[in-house]
C-alpha cells in the first residue's frame, strides 16, 4: 500500500506541475571580482614660454628653429639671428609614478600675429624633449619616472616671410598631458 500511495503522490505531483506550467528548476552560483584603479590627477605647470628672440628679416624667406632638447637657436634662408632672449618652452608634468602619458599640443600649427597688426608668421614642426632626452615629434607617449614628475621642453620652427613686417609677434598653444 505504501508503494501505491507513493506512486499516486508522484503522479499527482507531476500532474500539478503540468497543470501549473512550472518546470523543475536548477540553480547555480559563482562569485566574480570587480576592480578599478584610481589614479591621482595629472598636472602641468608652465615654467617658461617659447621665445625665438630678436631676428632681422631678410629679402628672402627663412626659418628660426629652437631645439627642444638643447634650447639652441638656428636659422635658414634670409633670417639673421641677433642678441639673446630665446628659449624653448618648459613645462613640469606630474602624475602617478611609472605611468604612461601622452604629450600633445593644439593646434599643431600656430599662427603668431603682429601686435597692433594683422601680419602673421607660422610656427610648426613642434618637438618635445622629456627630461633632457633627444627631441621627438608630437604627439608622443612617455613613461613618467618613479617620482611622477617630469620636465617637458618644447621647441619648434618659426617660418619668416621675405620682408616680414617688423614688430612683436605673439601666438598661443596648449600643451596637454593625458594618461594612456
Amino acid at each position: 500500500m505504501g508503494a501505491r500511495l507513493f506512486r499516486l503522490v508522484a503522479v499527482l505531483g507531476a500532474a500539478c506541475a503540468l497543470v501549473s506550467g512550472a518546470a523543475p528548476t536548477f540553480a547555480a552560483t559563482r562569485n566574480a571580482t570587480t576592480r578599478t584603479l584610481v589614479r591621482q590627477t595629472t598636472g602641468i605647470i608652465k615654467s617658461r614660454d617659447l621665445a625665438f628672440g630678436n631676428i632681422i628679416r631678410g629679402t628672402t624667406a627663412g626659418t628660426v628653429t629652437i631645439n627642444a632638447q638643447t634650447g639652441a637657436r638656428t636659422s635658414t634662408g634670409g633670417v639673421l639671428l641677433i642678441g639673446t632672449g630665446f628659449t624653448s618652452a618648459s613645462f613640469t608634468g606630474s602624475g602617478a609614478g611609472g605611468v604612461r602619458v601622452r604629450i600633445s599640443i593644439a593646434p599643431t600649427t600656430i599662427q603668431l600675429t603682429r601686435v597692433s597688426g594683422t601680419e602673421r608668421m607660422t610656427l610648426n614642426t613642434l618637438r618635445v624633449s622629456a627630461g633632457g632626452a633627444a627631441q621627438q615629434t608630437m604627439p608622443r607617449n612617455f613613461n613618467l619616472p618613479a617620482s611622477g614628475v617630469q620636465t617637458f621642453n618644447i621647441g619648434g620652427r618659426l617660418n619668416v616671410a621675405a620682408n616680414q613686417v617688423a614688430g612683436n609677434y605673439v601666438g598661443t598653444f596648449t600643451l596637454t598631458m593625458n594618461y594612456q
